[in-house]
C-alpha cells in the first residue's frame, strides 16, 4: 500500500490528546453535577452504551484519519498524447550566479522561474541538468514535472563539486542523456555566460553531431555585481576578491551564449523576465511537421474513499446512540456534530469578518474593507495582523495620521514577516509626506529582518536621492542667503557712505551760504558806512554853501 501524504499520521496524535482533554472535562463535569440533585438523574448514563458510543466514535475518526493520508493500491495504465519532445534544462550553479545585480539573485531568479514553468507545463520528457566546472544530472528524463520542480528548489552552488563554467563537459554530458531517445532533442541553458574552461568550435560540433537544438537563456545584467561570500548559516560575510584584493565583478557575457544557440538551430533570449524566455524557448518550433507521441503511464488507484465512507458510518452510529434515560446525550451529539460541521469562520466572527475585509480590500472598496477588519478587531483585540489590515486601509483612504499609528503597531509585532511589512509601509507613509529621515530609518529597520526585500531596497534609494537633493537645494539655499547677507552688508555701508557724502555737501552747502551771508553782511556795512559818509560830506557841502550866500548877501 501506499500513501498520498504520511505526514497526516500525526493527526492521530492530536486526536489522541483531544481524547485526553475531553476526558477530563468529563470528569469535571461529572463532579459539578454531583453538586446540584437533579442533574445526575437527568443524564444518567449506561456504562456499557457509552463505552460503545466512544468506541464508535474513536473507529469513525481513525477511518477519516486514513482517508485523508489517501492510501493507494492497484494499478491502472493511462494513454496520454503529449508532444514528442525531450527538453533538458541546464542550470548554471557557478559562484558567479549568486550575483545579485537582479533580485533577489540570479540563481534565485532561474529556481522561480522554472518552478512556475514546471506549474503549467504539459509537453514531452523533462530533464534537469546542474553544472559549473562540471555537469551533474540532477533529474533524468521523467514526466514527473512535481518531481522536477521539487528538485529545482535544492540547487546551489554545492550541488556540484567543481566550480568555474564549463559548456563542453554540460553539451557532452547532454548528448548521452539524448543518445537513446530518438524525439525532438531540445536543450534550454540559463547562465550568466561566463565561461572559463570551454571553446566554442568543440561545443557546436558535439551539439551538431548528436542533434541538439540549444537555446540560451542570459541571466544577469551587462553591468554585472560582485559575488558574495556566504558563511555556514546562509549570511553574506563578504565579497569574492582577486589575488590583488580587487573586487571581483561577474558581467553577462552575451557574446558566447549568442553564438552557441544562433549555431546549433536555436534561439538566443536576454530580458529580465525569465519564464516569457522559457516559454518562449519551449513553443519555438523552427521546423514543420507535427511531433506528438502517444505515451502510457502508470498509476496506483486511490482508495480514500472507501475509509471515508466506513468512517462516516461509524460517526452516524456514534452520534445517534443514546446514552441518557432521557435521550439529552443524544440531542446534545446530534447539536455537536452540527456545530463542527459548520463554516469555522462563523464561529470565529474575527476571522470572518477579517476574510471579509481583505476580500473587499481587493476589490477596492477600501472604506467597507476598513469596516471589516474594525468589526474583527472587536473580537481579536490583541491581533497585529489586524493592525496592518486596518493602517493598510486608512492609507489607501489618505488618513495617514491614523494609518501610522497602526503601522506602528504592526511593527512592535513578534512576527517577523509582519513587522517587515508594516514598518515598510510606514516607509512609504513618511516618504509620502517628505519626512525623508524617517521614511530612510523605517526602510533600513524592514532590511534588517530580509535583506533580500527588493521594493524595501528600491525605495529606499529614492529616498537617500531625494535627501541628497535636499541637502544640495538646502546648501545653495544657505550660499544665496549668505550673498544676500554680504551684499546687504555692502548696500548698508554704502548707504552709510552716502549719507555722510550727503551730510558733507551740506556742510560745505552752509559754510559757502555763511560765507556768503557774511560777505554780504560785510558789504552792506560798507555799504552804510559809505552812504553814511557821502550824506556826511553832503550836508557838509550844502551848509557850505549856505554861509557862502549869506556873506555874498
Amino acid at each position: 500500500m501506499l500513501w498520498g501524504d504520511f505526514s497526516y499520521i500525526l493527526l492521530f496524535f492530536l486526536f489522541f490528546i483531544v481524547l485526553i482533554i475531553a476526558k477530563i472535562i468529563q470528569l469535571k463535569s461529572k463532579r459539578i453535577a454531583s453538586k446540584y440533585r437533579k442533574l445526575p438523574s437527568m443524564i444518567n448514563k449506561s456504562r456499557k452504551r457509552e463505552f460503545l458510543k466512544n468506541s464508535l466514535f474513536i473507529i469513525g475518526v481513525s477511518f477519516l484519519i486514513i482517508a485523508i493520508m489517501e492510501p493507494r493500491w492497484g494499478v491502472k495504465e493511462k494513454t496520454v498524447r503529449i508532444k514528442g519532445e525531450d527538453v533538458i534544462f541546464a542550470v548554471d550553479v557557478s559562484n558567479s550566479m549568486l550575483s545579485q545585480d537582479i533580485s533577489p539573485s540570479r540563481l534565485e531568479r532561474v529556481k522561480n522561474a522554472l518552478s512556475k514553468t514546471m506549474d503549467s507545463y504539459y509537453g514531452g520528457f523533462v530533464s534537469l541538468i546542474a553544472f559549473a566546472g562540471e555537469s551533474k544530472i540532477v533529474v533524468p528524463l521523467t514526466l514527473d514535472y512535481e518531481f522536477v520542480k521539487f528538485n529545482v528548489k535544492t540547487l546551489s552552488p554545492a550541488t556540484v563539486s567543481l566550480q568555474g563554467t564549463n559548456f563542453k563537459d554540460l553539451i557532452s554530458l547532454v548528448s548521452l542523456v539524448f543518445r537513446s531517445r530518438e524525439a525532438k532533442r531540445k536543450l534550454i541553458i540559463l547562465s550568466d555566460g561566463e565561461d572559463t574552461e570551454s571553446n566554442l568550435k568543440d561545443c557546436l560540433k558535439t551539439a551538431k553531431e548528436s542533434g541538439i537544438q540549444i537555446f540560451t537563456i542570459a541571466v544577469g545584467t551587462l553591468k554585472g555585481a560582485r559575488i558574495p561570500v556566504y558563511n555556514k548559516s546562509g549570511k553574506i560575510v563578504g565579497f569574492k576578491q582577486d589575488k590583488d584584493g580587487n573586487y571581483v565583478i561577474s558581467k553577462l557575457d552575451i557574446g558566447f551564449l549568442k553564438r552557441l544557440a544562433e549555431e546549433s538551430n536555436g534561439k538566443f533570449y536576454f530580458s529580465l523576465d525569465l519564464f516569457e524566455n522559457i516559454k518562449k524557448a519551449l513553443k519555438y518550433e523552427p521546423s514543420k511537421g507535427s511531433n506528438k507521441i502517444n505515451v502510457s503511464l502508470v498509476e496506483y488507484k486511490e482508495k480514500y474513499y472507501y475509509f471515508a465512507i466506513i468512517g462516516f458510518l461509524f460517526l452516524l452510529f456514534s452520534s445517534m446512540m443514546p446514552v441518557g434515560e432521557k435521550g439529552l446525550n443524544k440531542i446534545f451529539l446530534l447539536i455537536l456534530i452540527f456545530i463542527l460541521n459548520i463554516n469555522s469562520s462563523i464561529i470565529d466572527k474575527g476571522n470572518y469578518h477579517n476574510n471579509k475585509g481583505v476580500k473587499k480590500y481587493k476589490k477596492g472598496e477600501y472604506s467597507q474593507a476598513l469596516k471589516e477588519f474594525q468589526k474583527a478587531k472587536d473580537y481579536a483585540m490583541y491581533d497585529k495582523k489586524l493592525d496592518f489590515n486596518i493602517g493598510d486601509s486608512l492609507y489607501k483612504l489618505k488618513k495617514d495620521s491614523e494609518a501610522e499609528k497602526y503601522f506602528k503597531s504592526g511593527a512592535e509585532s513578534e512576527n517577523q514577516n509582519l513587522r517587515k511589512f508594516s514598518l515598510y509601509n510606514l516607509g512609504n507613509l513618511y516618504l509620502k509626506r517628505g519626512k525623508f529621515n524617517k521614511a530612510a530609518e523605517s526602510y533600513k529597520n524592514a532590511l534588517k529582518i530580509d535583506p533580500n526585500f527588493f521594493r524595501a531596497k528600491k525605495n529606499l534609494e529614492i529616498v537617500l536621492k531625494k535627501m541628497r537633493k535636499q541637502k544640495r537645494k538646502r546648501n545653495e539655499k544657505n550660499k544665496q542667503q549668505k550673498k544676500e547677507q554680504k551684499n546687504n552688508k555692502n548696500d548698508k555701508s554704502q548707504s552709510k557712505n552716502k549719507k555722510m557724502d550727503k551730510k558733507k555737501d551740506k556742510q560745505k552747502q552752509n559754510m559757502k551760504k555763511n560765507l556768503l551771508n557774511n560777505l554780504l553782511k560785510n558789504l552792506k556795512k560798507k555799504e552804510a558806512k559809505r552812504r553814511e559818509k557821502m550824506m556826511k560830506a553832503l550836508q557838509r557841502r550844502k551848509s557850505n554853501g549856505k554861509k557862502k550866500t549869506d556873506k555874498d548877501w
